[in-house]
């Protein structure tokens, strides 16, 4: 039992300070981190949400196409656990907006750069 809670506290520890490791090398503030982190996990949530309406989507796929009670007993989990999953994560990153916009204030540079892309010229 020992072993699997220094076993646990060790993997959340490292997963605690990996973004200040990864981003050590160009913030100087504590601003600068917290709108770093926020600008990747704004990234990365669309995705997250896709991929479980994908699972919702795939139960339901399931539930049409099954023709036995097994398959649609199955199928029944997959959206069941594809609409548990939305609904947290859409909560979960509503309170986050709600708590960063309350403490931060708008400290936060909510814009998003879109990427140029680089062009060669051409001589004449």
């Amino acid at each position: 039992m020992k072993k699997k809670l220094l076993t646990g506290f060790g993997t959340a520890a490292v997963v605690a300070l990996t973004p200040a490791l990864v981003f050590a090398q160009g913030i100087t503030e504590a601003n600068g981190l917290v709108s770093k982190v926020k600008t990747l996990i704004d990234q990365l949530i669309p995705l997250v949400i896709g991929l479980a309406l994908l699972v919702f989507l795939w139960g339901v796929l399931q539930y049409a196409l099954s023709k036995e009670d097994g398959g649609k007993e199955a199928a029944k989990g997959y959206m069941l656990w594809g609409l548990i999953a939305l609904f947290v994560m859409v909560s979960v990153w509503g309170l986050v907006n709600v708590i960063s916009d309350t403490i931060l204030g708008d400290n936060i540079d909510k814009t998003v750069e879109t990427p140029t892309i680089p062009r060669v010229p051409v001589s004449s």
